[in-house]
């Protein structure tokens, strides 16, 4: 795994590398949140939009438990339902 992330202050936007990869197909979670996923659906990146979304998003579990989240990116296992 190689977790890294860029904070963006002009755009207010974080992005959150887990895993690389070619990327086959973004989904939008939500209005400001997009996911990168590989062929097999893992997920490669998540784009937030505004850093404020993303502590909501965290703290309201559309990722799932943050200590969970890492776990499941670590072991090459974190894949959306889809």
């Amino acid at each position: 795994m190689s977790l890294s992330y860029h904070y963006d202050q002009t755009d207010d936007a974080l992005d959150i590398s887990l895993a690389h990869g070619e990327v086959a197909r973004t989904e939008q979670i939500d209005s400001g949140t997009l996911v990168d996923l590989d062929e097999r659906g893992r997920v490669l990146s998540i784009e937030v939009d505004d850093d404020a979304r993303l502590l909501h998003s965290l703290r309201s579990g559309v990722f799932g438990e943050p200590a969970e989240l890492a776990a499941q990116a670590q072991a090459g296992e974190l894949v959306t339902a889809s």
